[in-house]
């Protein structure tokens, strides 16, 4: 992740993925790093319990030219204990074939009610075919979130709703008003979706993001 991978321009947060024109090691996972990315989020300036959030944004997965390309919209509790995650949108460019499964024009909305191993992910739901999120037009992705469930939207409609009677970890992950911040980021590669290689992934995708808003919940 690179500061220079995020920009402002005419109003909106650009945050790119670059090919390099040489690869860095990356230690941590023993490989070479082809390209870098950029995030931002709210950490230690803004965090809510409740109520919605909206992004209206451009995806970068560019059909069959961005393999690996992972951007997302989402939140995390500030509570280090609070294992809770509710990943708004994650989208993902080409797949390897292992998946079986191409998931370009659509994003996925996820809950973790922990983050402990194998069995963190609670439940998770794509958008709907027919909405094309790789038309290269702006769309728009919602959360709303009560004491009592949380519904995921896309363009204003809504998808996926999980409420409070659905498991017995949601009262510590979701209704204990623990805030949560926001965090907006682009990775590149990933076991799960592939990844990237210089015939399938462009040099250079942007996630072009318009606003990020949100309002308070009142009862």
């Amino acid at each position: 992740m690179k500061k220079e991978n995020v920009t402002v321009r005419n109003g909106k947060i650009i945050l790119n993925t670059k090919r390099l024109d040489q690869a860095v090691n990356d230690e941590k996972n023993e490989k070479k790093r082809w390209y870098s990315a950029g995030f931002i989020d709210t950490l230690g300036k803004f965090s809510q319990a409740y109520g919605r959030f909206e992004m209206r944004a451009k995806l970068p997965t560019i059909k069959n030219k961005s393999r690996g390309i992972w951007p997302a919209f989402w939140l995390r509790a500030d509570n280090p204990s609070n294992g809770g995650e509710i990943d708004i949108l994650e989208a993902y460019g080409t797949p390897d074939a292992v998946n079986g499964f191409d998931p370009a024009g659509r994003s996925q909305g996820t809950l973790h009610y922990t983050q402990d191993g194998e069995n963190w992910t609670m439940t998770s739901k794509f958008t709907p075919k027919r909405i094309d999120l790789n038309d290269g037009e702006f769309h728009t992705w919602t959360l709303e979130w009560t004491p009592e469930k949380i519904t995921f939207l896309v363009d204003g409609q809504a998808y996926h709703t999980v409420k409070k009677t659905d498991d017995p970890r949601w009262k510590k992950a979701f209704g204990s008003g623990d805030p949560y911040s926001i965090r907006l980021n682009v990775q590149v590669g990933s076991k799960y979706w592939g990844t990237p290689n210089p015939t399938d992934t462009a040099d250079r995708t942007d996630y072009v993001v318009d606003y990020v808003r949100v309002w308070k919940y009142r009862g």
